[in-house]
């Protein structure tokens, strides 16, 4: 249960602090300078305080879930490729690196072709 209210307040705590960069920076900067804030800070709960055991590891997860996971996701995908290059994995990495890319934008553009689809069939039935 302790773990959970962990990463509720981390939760909390990163949602807040992704809406602050937000209004520090114009938009296009604002999703860059989270990401790359992200995947370091990722990088340094997981590597430096979790090696070192300066926080219990309950802590750890918070901070990695709640915090950083509030604040962006694409720590993780970066943590995941900087661990299959690191394992020797290289050509998993470029894969993976490819389908997150490709694959997030596809989606992305097919979710906005769905959204306005439904947009203009609720103009054309009310």
């Amino acid at each position: 249960m302790k773990t959970i209210v962990y990463i509720l307040i981390a939760g909390a705590l990163g949602a807040m602090s992704r809406y602050t960069v937000g209004l520090i920076f114009s938009s296009d900067y604002s999703i860059l300078a989270i990401n790359l804030i992200g995947s370091f800070a990722l990088a340094i709960v997981f590597d430096w305080l979790g090696e070192l055991s300066i926080i219990s590891k309950e802590f750890c997860g918070a901070l990695a879930t709640g915090f950083i996971g509030a604040f962006t996701t694409f720590s993780a995908i970066t943590l995941n490729n900087v661990t299959y290059i690191t394992n020797g994995y290289y050509g998993t990495a470029i894969i993976h690196i490819l389908i997150c890319v490709f694959g997030g934008l596809g989606l992305s553009f097919l979710g906005i072709l769905l959204s306005k689809k439904l947009v203009m069939r609720r103009r054309i039935a009310s």
